[in-house]
């Protein structure tokens, strides 16, 4: 079945010269909550939807109810959608308090297909589009590995590229994450690549640490402040024995 579905789309990339892209776009805090806005070129299946009165519902939809949480560029035919996420089976954050750095590690195991999925169905069912949910697709599992699935994507011309921005500069990361020239806190890697290789993504972040400089800081200050105090007070003690 997911052979048939494949072709099917084969072909309709081919007729139309068009292709397949979704965007992931991860904004983590320092807690370790953050914010994901996947980016999805609807330009292939805007007639399968039902063509522009389709499309004009679709904008209208993500303009008037906030609780979907999407924009639509109707001209292009793009949808972001941005939904927000805590560590859990999508990601494992971690941080640890030192001197001089506090550290951040990241690690993606799942992309959140499912959720962005029910998204789309809720905007679709209030714009009229479907008259109920699709079926449920599953997380997309980088450690799986699924070469077969890969190549039909691959032959489609798709393209899933992900980007995480994180508190501090980046250090360390898996290998094929690519961090930015102009951005040290954002890196980006391809996902099919990802599940290709059958591997989580580990990302490794740090700032300085001024909570704790701070302390320290004043410490010095302190204890200085008192060793002038305590050597004044010798000194005058010394005068007035002489």
């Amino acid at each position: 079945m997911i052979r048939k579905i494949f072709v099917i789309l084969l072909f309709s990339v081919i007729m139309l010269n068009a292709t397949i892209d979704q965007t992931y776009v991860q904004h983590i805090t320092r807690d370790g909550s953050s914010t994901i806005t996947k980016t999805d070129d609807i330009s292939l299946f805007s007639s399968m939807l039902g063509g522009s009165e389709a499309l004009i519902n679709i904008d209208n939809a993500c303009k008037t109810d906030e609780d979907l949480a999407c924009k639509f560029d109707i001209q292009e035919k793009i949808i972001e959608l941005t939904s927000d996420f805590e560590p859990g089976s999508q990601y494992k954050f971690e941080v640890n308090y030192g001197i001089p750095f506090i550290e951040y590690k990241l690690t993606i195991k799942k992309i959140p297909t499912e959720r962005f999925s029910s998204q789309l169905d809720n905007i679709l069912m209030k714009a009229n589009v479907i008259e109920s949910p699709g079926k449920s697709v599953k997380d997309i599992e980088l450690e799986a590995g699924d070469a077969e699935i890969i190549d039909y994507m691959r032959l489609l011309g798709m393209t899933m590229s992900y980007q995480i921005t994180m508190p501090g500069e980046i250090y360390s990361t898996s290998s094929g994450v690519v961090v930015s020239d102009t951005d040290k806190n954002s890196a980006t890697f391809d996902i099919l690549d990802r599940i290709e290789r059958a591997e989580y993504v580990t990302i490794k972040s740090r700032e300085l640490n001024l909570g704790y400089l701070t302390i320290i800081a004043m410490a010095i200050v302190l204890f200085g402040l008192a060793w002038s105090f305590i050597n004044a007070k010798n000194k005058g003690n010394k005068k007035r024995r002489k």
